[in-house]
């Protein structure tokens, strides 16, 4: 059964912050060789064309092709069972920080469905919708 996980990429060390590209893919195109991980990913000379295509082969769970490039990624979240989830997660991550916070973003949302809440992120414990004033 085809599952999917949300990646987080390094793309650069140039800046003073680095930067990260998150995205997601089918498991199939996970690789570990080493003790390293690593996603395979099409050749692409990002135009729209292509980018569309690839989403259409990530969405379909395309069989990985061994001459793709492959890519470390720095993590990756837990298997998610349908690409339509994983894009609900893929947004909730973006809104905690454009994917610095992968695994909390995942938790998140995550909770959130626990919950059974619309919301992206969970309730924080603790607080109360009250104004307490001190007299």
């Amino acid at each position: 059964m085809a599952k999917w996980v949300i990646v987080k990429f390094l793309d650069s060390l140039d800046d003073e912050e680095p930067a990260f590209t998150f995205c997601v893919i089918p498991t199939s195109w996970l690789e570990t060789d080493d003790g390293a991980d690593y996603a395979r990913w099409p050749p692409s000379t990002n135009s729209q064309k292509e980018l569309k295509a690839i989403k259409k082969m990530i969405q379909d769970c395309t069989p990985v092709c061994i001459e793709w490039p492959i890519h470390i990624f720095i993590e990756k979240t837990p298997e998610i069972d349908t690409y339509k989830e994983t894009k609900e997660y893929e947004k909730c991550i973006g809104k905690l920080g454009q994917g610095r916070n992968l695994l909390k973003g995942y938790e998140a949302r995550r909770q959130a469905l626990l919950n059974k809440k619309k919301g992206c992120l969970p309730q924080q414990e603790g607080i109360s919708s009250r104004r307490v004033v001190n007299r």
